[in-house]
């Protein structure tokens, strides 16, 4: 026994020997290869510096780099490689697996003064007037992220993959730990290409409004002026060049999604102790809309008006405004919803024009019947802007002062029912309640940057 623990005593140590300079080697780290740091930041290569861009720049490993060094990673990895564009002389030398993990530039190579491309588009950056950096801190609260990505036009494989975040009024890019505030024409050049959000213009005229409307003016306005009580509900089947309804769909479409969308909101009309009721009171089908229908205002930048206008004459009304009275009339009730529904995929939008606004339609909903499980939040959204709701983050100072809200179907724009609900805020656009909620009263939910 003794004899078998000897030899194998033995093999341990000859084992070690034989591998203990790997070993050390590993744990030291040494370089293999015509390269060395200097400092940190700073490699030293066929007797030239190249310092590095600070992690700022981005660069995919690609199967035809050049492996100019390597060594061990102790003691995360094993081997870990050095690249360059050309083994002579490189621009650039950078490390790592399948993404650099930092790119060194030749010292006359300055990045930031070289012109980026935005992706997707012709649009030239210069760093140097997009990007300046802070030494501050940003609080935790800042809203993002919204992406992009910029090439540099004389060497595309390099890039800057950046994540944009809201903060007091200001954009920034947080990247490794370290803030960049951008310059106002990069976000202007950012929202002119969809990248960063765009803050609509929310400030609808209140002149002749007195009180707590002041703070809603789209309150009270129009054919829809209160969401309480007996509602009626008119239905219009819209077919047109692409699409049309059979009477399964239409059945389908009411039992699957409009039931759904009205018990949401009648159950959140009792938290404010407000009597809802909806009375589906009449659909109308074969009806034919004789142009191209909008299916998304927010591409388009313009929505169709004349849907309802249409579907009124061909069922024998003069106009659309004749037939919303004559509907009142004939069911007794002071509210009638008209919804036209096209059976095809689009984003419902609802018309009802602004206080102010020479805009002749009358309101109503345009519904797209193709989107399923979103359907219901459709329906409950335009219902709402048709009584004067109005989107919880269309500004950033908006977003900001909202987020203890987001629950509310105005902030979230959509999802699931069951996950959402009606928010003090939404409840006092459209007056289920009078008191003014103390986000209203900063003067930041008014503030509007173009």
């Amino acid at each position: 026994m003794l004899k078998r623990l000897t030899a194998l005593f033995l093999l341990i140590c000859v084992c070690f020997l034989s591998t203990s300079c790997a070993v050390l080697e590993w744990i030291r780290g040494e370089m293999h290869g015509d390269l060395r740091y200097v400092e940190t930041g700073i490699l030293e290569y066929h007797g030239e510096k190249y310092y590095s861009a600070d992690t700022v720049l981005d660069l995919w490993v690609k199967g035809d780099d050049i492996e100019i060094a390597w060594k061990y990673n102790f003691p995360f990895s094993g081997r870990l490689s050095y690249y360059a564009d050309n083994a002579e002389d490189p621009l650039y030398i950078f490390y790592g697996y399948d993404y650099a993990y930092d790119v060194f530039l030749s010292e006359d190579f300055d990045y930031r003064n070289k012109t980026f491309i935005l992706d997707q588009t012709d649009v030239e950056v210069n760093l140097y007037d997009a990007f300046s950096k802070v030494d501050y801190e940003l609080p935790e609260d800042y809203l993002g992220n919204y992406g992009f990505e910029l090439y540099m036009e004389e060497y595309p494989r390099l890039t800057i993959n950046a994540q944009c975040s809201w903060s007091d009024g200001k954009w920034y890019c947080i990247r490794n730990g370290k803030n960049y505030l951008l310059s106002d024409n990069f976000v202007k050049i950012l929202k002119e290409n969809g990248i960063l959000p765009i803050d609509s213009d929310n400030r609808t005229p209140t002149e002749g409004l007195e009180g707590v409307n002041k703070f809603r003016p789209d309150y009270g306005l129009g054919a829809c002026q209160n969401l309480k009580g007996e509602i009626s509900v008119v239905l219009f089947y819209m077919d047109d060049l692409e699409s049309k309804w059979t009477r399964d769909e239409i059945l389908d479409f009411e039992e699957k999604y409009l039931e759904k969308a009205f018990e949401f909101l009648e159950k959140e009309a009792k938290k404010y102790g407000v009597a809802l009721n909806f009375e589906i009171q009449k659909s109308f089908s074969g009806l034919y809309y004789d142009d191209d229908v909008i299916v998304n205002i927010n591409e388009e930048g313009y929505a169709t008006t004349d849907v309802l206008e249409q579907a009124a004459k061909e069922i024998g009304y003069a106009s659309d405004t004749k037939m919303i009275e004559a509907l009142k009339a004939e069911y007794g009730t002071e509210e009638v919803i008209c919804l036209t529904v096209f059976n095809k995929n689009g984003v419902a939008y609802a018309l009802n024009p602004r206080r102010g606004s020479d805009a002749k339609a009358d309101e109503h909903s345009i519904v797209f019947g193709k989107e399923g499980a979103y359907i219901p939040s459709d329906v409950v959204l335009t219902t709402l802007c048709l009584y004067g709701a109005e989107s919880l983050k269309n500004t950033m100072w908006r977003r900001y002062l909202a987020s203890p809200y987001k629950k509310d179907i105005m902030f979230t724009m959509g999802g699931n029912l069951s996950e959402s609900e009606i928010s003090e805020l939404t409840a006092f656009y459209i007056g289920w309640t009078d008191k003014i909620p103390d986000v209203m009263l900063d003067e930041n939910w008014w503030k509007y940057e173009e």
